[in-house]
């Protein structure tokens, strides 16, 4: 298997589709609700880590589908990443 390195303002994010317990939504009116995972960033990427998880806007990001390259993995500019989501501490 490949490992895929981003470089400059680039971020390579994992998805993971998770619609258990969910409430369905018609494709349209559904936003980005995949859990996005970050595998690698470029040396100017500033405001994200490899293995935060992310908010991203839709339709924003480069598909990778190689032969030896892990599945699900898109590359995006770190200008659409939106959010970083943390876990609530009580």
């Amino acid at each position: 298997m490949n490992r895929v390195r981003a470089v400059g303002s680039h971020v390579v994010i994992q998805i993971v589709k998770d619609r258990g317990g969910k409430i369905m939504l018609p494709e349209g009116a559904r936003g980005n609700n995949d859990s996005n995972i970050v595998v690698s960033v470029g040396e100017k990427v500033k405001s994200v880590k490899v293995g935060e998880q992310v908010l991203v806007l839709p339709k924003s990001g480069l598909g990778l589908d190689f032969p030896g390259i892990q599945p699900d993995l898109c590359l995006v500019q770190e200008e659409a990443i939106l959010a970083v989501i943390e876990p609530m501490e009580v």
